[in-house]
């Protein structure tokens, strides 16, 4: 009888090993890094989940039938490649053995990372050591008694071979792989019973690639988009760490201002001293305590429509506040300096750091569920300060404003009902939105109205404060700006060249040219189009101080319009020819920043 099969009839003899990949490598027969001391690992002990809890969830879904792909987007530096990756290979060859595929980079990195983490690593288990001894080994394949292991890259001749492999480990997906190869990769799965494939990587900060052509946040996309969820200290309610805002009572991580010195610059040491980090329900945690807030945490899917996800699939996002090497103190000295330095140091923190998107001005959209992300609690046609949710959250605020502002004349009202109207040939498209002094502001209306007679009767029945309406469409000019003179309406341009300002406001003659010539004065505003692009996106990517919301359940017209136009080289580029509910927000935009409900330079 054959040697091999000799040792397959004793394997099935064996009583099986139930433990799961968590409890095996704590084990005494598990993974102990201290065994291999040339090994790469900052933490040279025995394996122990305590130190990052959040890979424990992802390490038990390999053994689980149910679940069969993950996709993990990580900040750099998170024991990603060794907790998950490396992990799991070694629990496969040591407890349950099935054919591995392991996909890295260049084929320089592969045979380094072949000859460095996986045959050396072999070592760190008694048990791998074992089965490894008895292996034999070609090139980066490795053929042990009960299964097989290769290591291989895209652009390999053995990548694209039409083997079928049972566990899939794919490290490092934003510098190497795009979706095709990754589609490639899931046809390697199609006859495997059982099988699971692990997309691991934080975004590639060596391209200019824009994060919506990244391929490891397409995939995040497809899964349910879980988020480490942690326990506030004093309420028990869950959060999760994010860099929120350096000032205000908003939750993030807190930069005391006076962390300067006399001149105005950032003292580094009194930065990594005194920040803290604010909580949703306004608790404080401070370094000391941060780990132990980090080991409450659960994964919670984050995905709205769950039901449009393939059965099986699974997506992970975490970043550097749940890492015991990174301290708050470090963070906030990196996000200053990364500010204080270019926009390519804050574009790497965004990456390296945070683990999350990043955009040309962080503007882009990802796509229409970015939009759909903003909706709010009320219904399109709901008086919204009759809500009591709305009317609670703001009561506070107009009592300040009302106060603040008792002794002045004229003063604006709070809150602002605008109207903005983009002309067309044969219609024109009407919103109204409605704006806090604090620069929250909710979408009340989105329509199309046939003549400007129509819009007249709107605004009637409607009572805006103020009414914006394009006045750039040629063919309607005079008729356009004949209205706003007779029915106190602004008429609004949308500059294209470079503005000193954000907006001018200019005193013009809406009868130039007629026998009405010189008599009458209308005020227009001309805006700074792309600046005021550039506002809005990052709001609708929630990534301001200022609350920028939607009605539930949006038209299709409303949205698709909206995400129009892709910024492109600095410039804004139309990737829809319709575009006309972008244009009536950026209107409304320019026209609350202008009454002051809006400071571009802080949001707030």
């Amino acid at each position: 009888m054959k040697h091999q099969t000799i040792n397959k009839l004793v394997n099935l003899l064996k009583p099986k090993d139930r433990r799961s990949i968590v409890e095996w490598a704590e084990s005494k027969d598990g993974i102990d890094f201290s065994l291999v001391p040339s090994y790469d690992c900052s933490y040279p002990r025995h394996f122990s989940i305590a130190l990052l809890p959040f890979w424990e969830e992802p390490l038990n879904n390999i053994t689980d039938r149910s679940c069969k792909e993950q996709v993990i987007v990580k900040c750099t530096r998170a024991g990603g490649s060794m907790s998950i990756l490396e992990t799991a290979l070694r629990y496969t060859i040591a407890v349950d053995p099935k054919s591995c595929l392991y996909v890295t980079g260049s084929k320089d990195s592969c045979e380094s990372f072949f000859k460095l983490r996986i045959c050396r690593g072999m070592k760190l288990s008694p048990m791998t050591a074992a089965k490894y001894s008895r292996s034999r080994v070609y090139d980066t394949q490795i053929q042990f008694d009960e299964m097989r292991f290769l290591a291989t890259y895209p652009g390999s001749r053995m990548f694209g071979k039409a083997d079928s492999w049972s566990l899939i480990l794919c490290d490092e997906v934003s510098a190497y792989m795009s979706t095709e190869s990754i589609a490639a990769l899931r046809t390697r799965q199609v006859t495997v019973p059982f099988s699971h494939l692990i997309l691991i990587s934080s975004p590639d900060t060596n391209t200019s690639r824009n994060s919506v052509d990244d391929p490891i946040w397409i995939e995040f996309q497809k899964g349910d988009r879980r988020e480490w969820h942690c326990k506030d200290p004093k309420t028990g309610n869950r959060f999760v760490f994010k860099m929120g805002g350096r000032k205000g009572k908003q939750p993030g991580l807190k930069i005391p201002q006076d962390a300067k010195d006399k001149n105005g610059k950032w003292n580094y040491n009194a930065i990594r001293r005194d920040v803290y980090y604010l909580t949703p329900d306004g608790t404080r945690i401070y370094e000391k305590d941060r780990m132990a807030v980090v080991a409450t945490g659960i994964w919670i899917p984050t995905k709205k429509d769950l039901a449009s996800i393939e059965p099986g699939r699974k997506s992970y996002h975490m970043n550097a506040f749940l890492l015991p090497w990174y301290s708050l103190g470090e963070i906030g000295a990196k996000w200053i300096e990364a500010n204080q330095t270019s926009k390519a140091e804050v574009r790497s923190f965004i990456m390296n750091f945070l683990g999350e998107q990043y955009y040309e001005s962080r503007v882009e959209l990802k796509g229409n569920e970015v939009i759909y992300e903003r909706s709010a609690n009320y219904q399109k046609g709901d008086q919204l300060l009759e809500l009591d949710e709305f009317k609670n959250k703001y009561k506070e605020v107009i009592d300040n404003y009302i106060e603040k502002h008792k002794n002045k004349q004229n003063v604006i009202k709070n809150p602002v009902l605008i109207v903005t109207a983009d002309v067309q040939k044969t219609n024109l498209w009407v919103l109204s939105r409605l704006w806090f002094s604090t620069g929250d502001s909710y979408l009340m209306d989105y329509r199309s109205v046939p003549t400007f007679d129509d819009l007249v009767d709107y605004i009637d029945t409607v009572k805006p404060s103020y009414v914006g309406v394009d006045s750039n469409y040629q063919d309607r000019r005079v008729e356009t700006l004949d209205y706003c003179y007779k029915h106190r309406m602004m008429p609004m341009i949308g500059a294209v060249a470079k503005m000193k300002n954000l907006l001018d406001v200019t005193e013009i003659d809406p009868y130039s040219g007629t026998r009405y010539a010189g008599k009458k004065k209308v005020n227009q505003i001309m805006f700074n189009s792309s600046g005021f692009k550039d506002i809005l996106f990052e709001l609708i990517s929630d990534t301001r101080f200022n609350g920028w919301f939607i009605y539930q359940n949006p038209s299709n017209q409303y949205v698709n319009q909206l995400n129009s136009e892709r910024k492109i080289d600095s410039k804004w580029v139309a990737i829809k020819s319709d575009n006309h509910s972008l244009d009536c927000e950026v209107m409304s935009l320019a026209i609350a920043h202008h009454i002051g409900y809006l400071n571009p330079a802080q949001g707030e």
